[in-house]
């Protein structure tokens, strides 16, 4: 349909969401960098979800898409769009706040120097783009780069606004009035995008997505974004639940449900973001303290035990430890051993197969890895009775039972953590 009615209307001859073979011999090569070198990676080919992001296009051929919404829809006398559908295309539909950019019929709206901007970003392995509409203006915009580097192409958009259409430095924005330095300190916290998925491992990839929110005693907040990705912003309240950037136009709003903060939103050049506040043991300094505790008792259990059997094998003349406690003993490191196996395994993994390549499915060596830690919980669940049988039969001595104590509760803390982030079970 898009073929008939959109591409060869348009003119767009070198566009295709189904790339046949003479086009995907023009497809241009994708780049990472890697250990200080730019290095080619393989074309992802999103067939399952052609409508999200699978059309391969010219910057040439976006130009005419561009041009033809422009001219309400219609190209040297074609046209592929009755003027009303194109002008409720271009329509805001939604939106979190109604200082706040928000969503059209396939475009986001995007606001810079006093100018409304019709957006749509791409992002794929190895490749960025960047269309912007400014109808009013009669202007199209478009950048791609073979790099998955969007910031260089909103910083490249930034710039473009700011040459050709520039602002006089505006004042900082008029703090809201009255004493509410008292509740600036609810919107601190963590937040992450709404967009992910809730039921299967890929869960664990918003671990290091989170925004984090901090306030200072001047009813200032201010943003870090996550992985660096943008230098963090300041915000002046101007409004209960709203925020001005102290160096910008940009507006910050937040939601509210019982007396809690609940949202944030935010303009960004893809689409407008909303983010959920995360409770305190959903942030990422609690995630990786409790993971790093977890994996280091896997760790010392898995050196110390098996030196301290060498250390001991040689000791001949000492009295060996009952069945029942190296039995315990046994599982125990079994335990750590798999878990650490899965975990640094899975890890493994993630780095040499982005999230995005798992659309193709999982591959079946991945998904063995997922019996791991089905096991391990049921190992974890009979450690406990038998640390409860050290304490009572005096194995070991007073040290080593506190040693398997905490060993044995590392165990079971690392269950509710495959639980939330759906790595027990073949979640997938």
């Amino acid at each position: 349909y898009i073929e008939e009615n959109i591409l060869r209307p348009l003119g767009m001859e070198h566009s295709s969401f189904l790339l046949p073979p003479d086009l995907a011999r023009a497809v241009a090569v994708g780049y990472e960098y890697r250990r200080g070198a730019y290095v080619p990676v393989a074309f992802d080919y999103l067939d399952q979800v052609a409508p999200s992001g699978s059309l391969n296009a010219t910057a040439s051929d976006m130009a005419r898409f561009m041009i033809a919404h422009l001219q309400l829809g219609q190209l040297d006398g074609t046209r592929i769009l009755e003027e009303a559908s194109a002008r409720e295309m271009h329509r805001q539909q939604f939106t979190h706040h109604p200082r706040l950019p928000g969503f059209a019929y396939g475009f986001y709206e995007h606001s810079e120097n006093r100018q409304r901007a019709l957006s749509h970003g791409g992002s794929l392995r190895g490749f960025s783009s960047l269309l912007l509409l400014l109808p009013e203006q009669n202007l199209g915009f478009f950048a791609a780069c073979n790099r998955q580097e969007p910031r260089l192409l909103r910083e490249l958009a930034s710039r473009f606004f700011d040459r050709y259409y520039p602002t006089p430095e505006t004042l900082p924005p008029s703090p809201l009035p009255g004493n509410f330095d008292e509740s600036i300190d609810r919107f601190e916290g963590n937040y992450r995008s709404v967009r992910y998925t809730r039921r299967t491992a890929e869960k664990l990839a918003v671990l290091l997505s989170q925004f984090q929110v901090t306030a200072d005693g001047e009813g200032v907040l201010t943003v870090h974004y996550p992985k660096e990705a943008e230098a963090p912003t300041r915000w002046m309240r101007i409004e209960p639940l709203l925020f001005q950037s102290l160096d910008g136009e940009a507006s910050l709003a937040f939601r509210e449900d019982a007396g809690g903060i609940t949202h944030m939103f935010l303009q960004a050049y893809e689409f407008p973001l909303a983010l959920e506040k995360l409770a305190w043991y959903e942030g990422a300094r609690f995630q990786f303290g409790w993971l790093s505790f977890v994996l280091f008792c896997f760790l010392w259990a898995l050196i110390r035990w098996p030196a301290d059997y060498l250390i001991h094998f040689r000791r001949r003349g000492q009295t060996r430890a009952p069945r029942p406690a190296r039995w315990a003993r046994v599982l125990a490191w079994s335990t750590c051993a798999l878990n650490l196996t899965f975990f640094l395994a899975f890890a493994l993994a993630l780095l040499d197969l982005p999230w995005l390549r798992l659309d193709y499915g999982m591959p079946r060596w991945l998904a063995a890895l997922f019996v791991t830690p089905l096991l391990t919980t049921a190992l974890a669940a009979s450690l406990p009775v038998f640390a409860w049988r050290a304490w009572k039969n005096g194995y070991w001595s007073r040290k080593e039972r506190i040693h398997f104590s905490i060993i044995s509760l590392a165990a079971l803390l690392f269950v509710p953590f495959l639980v939330y982030w759906n790595l027990l079970g073949f979640r997938f």
